[in-house]
């Protein structure tokens, strides 16, 4: 098991196979249902129609400076009850992640979603957010708000996307005869591989092989299965994308493997929900989901 060296402590190697193997199957669940415990929060500049007295504006009334760390004087994730149960809200208010503290890596992630009605984008616009995991670095690394990361792409009918932030890149396979602009991923045989980074024509971003989402107000079920340099994303049981090769970018322009990092509740304007996120730890990616269709 590889998540973080605080998640479990050294004995664990010693214990015999059968045991190690059960507990390999044991989920640890990351949000309490009573407070943040285990979690930060990073909030960018406030939005302009946004009231937080003491806060620098330019001469346009917009702000000039991110609220930061763990600083969140604008209520923008507190814990609710939703449908009878805890629940993380993201009021859409900014932009900014809640982000776990702890570093994983070789995991099973698994929590469920729903849309509120809030969405602070212009008129017309998707509800938008986002599932960050692998996430590393410093915040501002990427559009000037977030860290580098890979992304479960979170947006009004396109959840499950496959998204690559700052100086992380993937590698999937595409519809051959598709738009290497906007490529969409192909479970079949006839997939070509494909580099997904900021910096080609795709400009990180692979769209998902089906939609799977339910409609606005329901509640779905995103998963995250992470082994070594592979990803799966999977949307109320459907495969949507399948990813190897995970790399970030170092400074001398050489990349390595990226197999681990902080999750991330992706704040973008929209009114999020968020419960039941759970997590165990795999040594590789079940057949079931690493294969076929």
């Amino acid at each position: 098991m590889s998540f973080s060296k605080s998640s479990f402590p050294l004995l664990v190697a010693t214990l015999a196979l059968p045991i190690l193997s059960h507990a390999q199957e044991q989920w640890r669940p990351l949000f309490n249902g009573t407070d943040f415990t285990g979690w930060e929060s990073y909030l960018a500049e406030p939005l302009a129609k946004s009231d937080v007295p003491g806060f620098e504006r330019n001469a346009k009334g917009n702000y000039t400076k991110h609220i930061g760390l763990n600083s969140d004087p604008l209520q923008v994730f507190t814990i609710v009850l939703a449908d009878g149960q805890p629940a993380i809200r993201i009021s859409g208010e900014g932009y900014g992640v809640l982000g776990t503290t702890e570093s994983f890596s070789n995991y099973h992630l698994r929590l469920e979603f729903k849309w509120g009605e809030k969405n602070h984008a212009a008129a017309g616009r998707p509800r938008n957010g986002g599932l960050m995991y692998h996430a590393h670095g410093e915040y501002g690394e990427w559009s000037k708000r977030w860290k580098s990361a890979l992304q479960f792409q979170v947006c009004e009918a396109t959840c499950g996307d496959f998204i690559v932030m700052g100086g992380a890149t993937g590698t999937i396979n595409v519809k051959p005869d598709g738009n290497p602009k906007s490529p969409q991923y192909d479970p079949t045989s006839a997939g070509q591989p494909a580099l997904i980074d900021v910096t080609a024509p795709n400009k990180g971003r692979c769209t998902r092989s089906e939609n799977f989402e339910k409609p606005l107000g329901e509640w779905n079920t995103f998963e995250v299965f992470a082994a070594g340099d592979k990803a799966v994303h999977v949307v109320n049981g459907h495969v949507v994308a399948r990813m190897e090769k995970t790399a970030r970018k170092l400074k001398d322009g050489s990349t390595e493997p990226l197999t681990g990092g902080q999750i991330q509740l992706q704040l973008e304007l929209a009114e999020e929900f968020f419960r039941n996120i759970e997590i165990r730890a795999i040594t590789a990616i079940p057949a079931e989901y690493a294969e076929g269709k």
